[in-house]
């Protein structure tokens, strides 16, 4: 039995489809180091804030806490996701296998003046320190490897996978209601909600009655209630804030087209579950996007966010139902080719053999 350690945040989706993964494959055992329990079951949880609590600093109580752990379960493998210099300490106690996966904002952001040196060291440690570092695009890890002055050789692509078993399309029938667009990304100007929303006006402008999903929380929601409030989108969009993972496949099956206006996106797992609910993508042609879109067969691609640009392409795939059903066809055999929660989990599963056995 290999004992596998996670140094995550559970509520995470991805470290969730990760774990679950491995709970389900015999002959591993799940362990979770993190302040939060997780809220599926088969991981072995240990309590990191309970571990922290007492009269030492910070940086010694962590140091004491990962070795007690490592101590009493001797994991085979720790796999660190998120690159934060909070988990330096790990590296300190434990000196076995280590994957380290990173996750976007993590290292994309790296090169920024608001990034203290000492954590940029820290982090950069942390991936010249692992023996596999992973990450769900091409693009991410190649930022990753050079944020972290990594040989290429120790990098792999591993996706996060979509569950085709949960997110299944909704079979064809009849839906009596005005054609729908979606956004399910965090309200976020990196994710372009205020682009989205322009685009909608425009194509409403040209089209008629066309009507919105917005899923997703963050710092612009203020902006995006008081754009909601005006005349021109008022009562056309349903704006959820964060929906659990579970609910996704029902917002997807309430749209017809998925849009993301981004300007960053380091690999776009909304548009792989948009493909595999058999909806087409209008997305921008930036960082990870266009590894897990096809243009012209599985969506479109954009050269720009402009809302005018956004809305020509939306505007195309709503007077076309049979280019959209042609279009989402092909992208859930795309996803089911290239990107099935199985395949990729087979994928990270080679990558701990490897290391344990190197």
């Amino acid at each position: 039995m290999a004992e596998i350690c996670y140094i995550a945040n559970p509520s995470w989706p991805h470290v969730e489809k990760w774990a679950r993964y491995f709970i389900n494959r015999s002959g591993y055992e799940v362990h979770i180091i993190s302040t939060q329990q997780p809220h599926f079951k088969g991981a072995v949880w240990h309590d990191l804030a309970q571990a922290l609590r007492g009269p030492l600093p910070w940086s010694v109580a962590a140091l004491l806490a990962y070795w007690r752990i490592f101590r009493k379960i001797r994991p085979d493998l720790v796999h660190i996701h998120n690159v934060e210099s909070s988990f330096y300490p790990v590296l300190k106690v434990w000196c076995g296998p280590l994957v380290v996966t990173a996750y976007g904002l993590d290292v994309t952001l790296g090169g920024m003046a608001s990034e203290l040196p000492v954590v940029r060291k820290k982090k950069v440690q942390m991936i010249r320190r692992a023996d596999a570092v992973t990450a769900a695009s091409q693009f991410l890890l190649d930022t990753a490897l050079a944020y972290g002055q990594a040989a290429p050789g120790k990098g792999v692509v591993t996706p996060f996978g979509v569950d085709l078993e949960q997110f299944v399309p909704h079979g064809g029938e009849e839906r009596d209601r005005a054609v729908t667009i979606g956004f399910f990304k965090d309200l976020k100007p990196e994710y372009g909600p205020l682009q989205f929303l322009e685009a909608l006006r425009i194509v409403r402008a040209r089209c008629g009655d066309v009507r919105a999903i917005m899923v997703g929380d963050g710092p612009l929601r203020g902006e995006v209630e008081n754009v909601l409030a005006g005349p021109d989108l008022a009562g056309v969009v349903e704006l959820h804030g964060k929906l659990p993972h579970g609910r996704m496949p029902e917002m997807y099956r309430r749209i017809d087209v998925c849009v993301m206006p981004s300007i960053h996106e380091s690999f776009g797992v909304v548009a792989l579950e948009s493909q595999a609910m058999e909806v087409p993508v209008v997305a921008t042609r930036v960082e990870g996007l266009p590894e897990v879109i096809r243009d012209g067969d599985t969506g479109l691609l954009l050269d720009s966010n402009d809302p005018h640009v956004v809305a020509d392409a939306v505007e195309r795939l709503l007077g076309d139902p049979e280019l959209r059903r042609t279009m989402g066809a092909a992208g859930r055999a795309f996803v089911a080719e290239s990107f099935s929660l199985e395949s990729n989990g087979r994928l990270m599963e080679e990558v701990y053999r490897r290391v344990m056995h190197a």
